[in-house]
């Protein structure tokens, strides 16, 4: 898929966007090219592409959730009870 971008709404909110590499286009921070790949948003509102990452955690007592992007999360981050607070 070269120079393509697919978006995919829910309840006609934009909801995940994916833009796809062409040959001549070079990543800023790399330098490089990647065509053919998925273009990931670095940075909020993920208005450009989809979200760079989510970040998922499994809880102890075994629930578990979307923390990250701070939109999609439907839990809190909390510290395990085997990690030392500072």
């Amino acid at each position: 898929m070269l120079k393509q971008d697919l978006k995919l709404e829910k309840d006609g909110q934009l909801w995940l966007r994916y833009g796809f590499w062409d040959y001549d286009t070079v990543e800023p921070v790399t330098g490089r090219t990647y065509p053919h790949n998925a273009y990931f948003d670095l940075a909020a509102p993920y208005d450009f592409a989809q979200p760079s990452m989510v970040v998922v955690q499994w809880k102890e007592d075994g629930t578990v959730g979307v923390v990250y992007p701070f939109e999609y999360a439907n839990t809190e981050f909390t510290l395990p009870s085997w990690v030392p607070e500072k």
